[in-house]
């Protein structure tokens, strides 16, 4: 089959929860074709009951309560050039994998970009506060300063499980329907 590649839009959270969702389909389709088969020794039945269980074995991580998980995102989707079928499976493997790895440099660019600048600010700001002797304003600071820290911390770990669970998936492979 031809396929195209097609810009795409979404945002970070959205591209997170629709790309598990996306395998964990895969998943529910390749563990049935596996149960379909008699013998479940046949190589095929081998090969969908493996990529049920990797596809399986991932699942949507809680997403973090942080400013600039709804910023827009935009990646490539393979589409059928043939409007009237649809992905194969490893098409759609491929996609949700590159929505995952997609969001997953949203992420670093949010760490790197506003969470950092408000890092940044933070700092100085407990600097100055506590250079000049308000250590209520400094306290203030400091605890602003450890809650972008968590968001940080949190966020490194999602995008570190994005890349985990794309790179995991990618390498799933889908029987054919001949041979």
């Amino acid at each position: 089959m031809a396929y195209k590649s097609v810009p795409q839009k979404g945002t970070i959270a959205g591209l997170i929860e629709d790309g598990y969702s996306q395998l964990e389909e895969l998943g529910s389709e390749c563990d049935e074709a596996a149960n379909n088969f008699p013998n479940s020794s046949h190589p095929k039945a081998e090969a969908f009951s493996e990529a049920a269980s990797t596809l399986q074995g991932v699942s949507l991580p809680d997403l973090p309560e942080v400013d600039g998980m709804d910023g827009e995102v935009c990646y490539s989707a393979m589409v059928n050039k043939d409007k009237r079928k649809g992905p194969s499976r490893s098409v759609r493997c491929g996609n949700a994998c590159t929505m995952l790895t997609a969001a997953a440099e949203a992420i670093q660019d949010l760490i790197d970009g506003p969470l950092q600048e408000r890092k940044d600010m933070l700092e100085e700001k407990y600097e100055t506060a506590n250079d000049r002797g308000h250590s209520d304003e400094a306290q203030a600071a400091q605890d602003a300063l450890d809650e972008v820290e968590k968001q940080v911390d949190d966020l490194t770990e999602l995008k570190d499980q994005l890349e985990s669970d794309a790179n995991d998936c990618e390498g799933v492979e889908f029987p054919g329907l001949y041979g």
